[in-house]
């Protein structure tokens, strides 16, 4: 339903294991384990070229959001603004391999440039140069409460206290989690524990079980066009249609 609305450039699902405590390498006071009633099962990507296209986009949800009641206890919504609110390179589809949500909260007394500067310039350039990562992308989160149009849909639970809200969520691949481990394991990470515990209070990691691009570029994908499971079909048998 998502994908089929005009407006979008790119929309992205992430399917979600449950959160690991123990993988991520940090200072005791920063918190890594997940609450039971913090958990999320799952997370979309939704970018847009221009406010424009995704004004054009919202005026077509009313169904979509109707329907979430159906699936979804709650949704949550965050906005990241142009350039300077994205990490890394987006690839076109998962990566081949195991692939990690990172989700970190800011400590409340740290400032947002510094802690901004630190995920751009220092952890996603840690990741890339470690040799056990091929891809990081993520965004850099706006104050939950700072924007008009938060995603409200009806009959369903969609404000996150402050206490709890996230601002950053960084996707990262990696061969599988044996290297992930290896990267929680080395020198150049371990070096960023004190700024860490200067500026998280929180990072929460989730396995992805899987990662479905149902529209790139401003094209709709054979996933989003016939959905996960018939498109995985015809992958296999090789079927063409006749147009």
């Amino acid at each position: 339903m998502c994908a089929a609305i005009p407006g979008i450039d790119l929309y992205r699902q992430f399917h979600l294991d449950s959160p690991r405590s123990h993988d991520w390498t940090t200072a005791p006071s920063v918190n890594t384990t997940v609450p039971d009633d913090e958990r999320i099962d799952g997370a979309a990507q939704c970018a847009f070229v221009s406010r424009e296209d995704f004004d054009r986009w919202l005026t077509g949800t009313d169904a979509l959001a109707d329907d979430e009641r159906n699936c979804f206890d709650g949704t949550y919504g965050y906005y990241a603004l142009g350039s300077a609110g994205h990490v890394g390179a987006d690839a076109p589809g998962p990566a081949d391999g195991q692939s990690v949500l990172v989700l970190i909260r800011r400590r409340a007394h740290a400032e947002t440039g510094p802690f901004r500067s630190f995920i751009r310039d220092t952890l996603v350039n840690t990741f890339l140069g470690s040799g056990f990562v091929n891809t990081v992308s993520g965004h850099l989160l706006e104050p939950y409460d700072d924007h008009e149009s938060q995603w409200e849909p009806d009959a369903l639970d969609n404000r996150i206290p402050a206490e709890r809200q996230h601002h950053a969520a960084l996707h990262v691949s990696c061969e599988n989690m044996l290297a992930w481990r290896r990267l929680l394991d080395t020198d150049e990470l371990s070096t960023t524990v004190t700024a860490q515990a200067e500026l998280f209070s929180a990072v929460h990691v989730y396995p992805v079980r899987e990662a479905i691009t149902f529209v790139h570029d401003g094209a709709i994908t054979l996933d989003g066009r016939r959905g996960k499971s018939t498109a995985e079909l015809i992958r296999t048998v090789g079927a063409v249609n006749a147009e």
